[in-house]
């Protein structure tokens, strides 16, 4: 926002030359922005230092959205879950302006139980939640996104795609997969903590 003011001999009268930054989801969720004028507004000075204070502290709220992280397993019910829930958790700790969803590349229509009953656990479980398939508008806006399974050939890779393989519950131990994917998040979240 650029503010102009001008002063005349009987009090001030303040000119505004108000930019709007307009979000636009590309490589992350809030940068690059392109820059709009709307105009010029003509005001008193008190009216104005008001409007001005509400369009910065909006500014300001934009900027801080949550830049998207992407897990994805084949059901989109149980790694990508497991993973989605630990970053954010250990992402929170550190304020980290990051958030990560779980998406499945053929999801289940419910999460696994043993999912559910390893995030009760742990109080990390969303009732709310309901495996999701994964989009190209996902892929999109992501600032990265974890594969625990093959992309699928309808979805374009944008170079922000790593493969996390290798990773399975054995004989369904739900504990040791938990740990195997913790294992990769934490030097995730340390990496992310550095930028």
């Amino acid at each position: 926002m650029v503010i102009g003011v001008q002063v005349s001999g009987d009090g001030a009268c303040i000119y505004s030359v108000i930019l709007v930054g307009a979000l636009k989801y590309a490589n992350s969720i809030f940068p690059p922005i392109s820059i709009c004028s709307l105009g010029f507004i003509k005001m008193n000075m008190k009216t104005n230092l008001a409007l001005c204070l509400v369009l910065h502290l909006s500014f300001i709220a934009f900027g801080q959205t949550n830049k998207k992280i992407v897990f994805v397993c084949e059901h989109g019910s149980a790694k990508s879950v497991i993973a989605a829930a630990y970053f954010n958790k250990l992402a929170k700790e550190k304020n980290l302006p990051y958030e990560a969803v779980a998406r499945g590349t053929d999801p289940d229509t419910v999460i696994s139980p043993k999912t559910k009953q390893l995030l009760i656990q742990e109080n990390l479980f969303d009732e709310k939640f309901v495996p999701q398939r994964l989009s190209q508008q996902d892929v999109d806006a992501a600032q990265q996104v974890f594969l625990f399974y093959t992309l699928p050939q309808t979805i374009k890779d944008k170079n922000n795609i790593q493969y996390w393989t290798g990773v399975d519950a054995v004989n369904g131990d739900f504990a040791k997969l938990k740990d195997d994917i913790v294992a990769k998040i934490i030097p995730l979240i340390d990496s992310l903590s550095k930028q």
